[in-house]
């Protein structure tokens, strides 16, 4: 989850563009490991949902 606050910020930035597309890269792999389907990579249909701090599961939107 924190990759994908990264990647919006990179995105607007528009600084940087080859830690962007690594770390674009970095939530696809992440995402397939957790089992998503390649439409909720691509749109990002996912949150993580946290207490004290720690993240305690993951909501498919």
């Amino acid at each position: 989850m924190l990759l994908c606050g990264k990647e919006a910020e990179l995105a607007e930035s528009r600084a940087h563009p080859k830690l962007l597309k690594l770390v674009r890269g970095q939530i696809v792999v992440a995402a397939r490991e957790l089992g998503f389907s390649p439409r909720q990579i691509v749109t990002r249909e996912f949150r993580a949902e946290r207490e004290g701090g720690r993240i305690v599961r993951v909501i498919i939107a």
